[in-house]
């Protein structure tokens, strides 16, 4: 797998437009199972918030989630119900 080479502009504003409401989705939300962040501020792959940090399957989590973050904000409720089918593929 290719290193992260993308970057992010977090945004941190919520509001409603034309009467739909927008989610507020921040790299911070982005935690393990035991709570610790695979983000950076700036929706870079750093598990607990920095960069760089993790083991080689914390690193490939960090990678996913940052693609997430940078790329699900722009999808409908639709493909993003298709995204998490492809997932569950990879589910034992």
């Amino acid at each position: 797998m290719a290193e992260w080479e993308g970057s992010v502009e977090l945004t941190t504003t919520s509001s409603t437009n034309y009467g739909i409401q927008t989610m507020e989705i921040k790299a911070d939300q982005f935690l393990t199972g035991s709570n610790e962040r695979v983000l950076t501020d700036a929706g870079q792959p750093g598990m607990r918030g920095k960069p760089g940090i993790g083991s080689t399957s914390e690193r490939h989590q960090g990678q996913v989630a940052a693609a997430i973050f940078a790329n699900c904000a722009q999808l409908d409720n639709r493909q993003l119900d298709e995204i998490v089918e492809w997932v569950r593929l990879y589910r034992k």
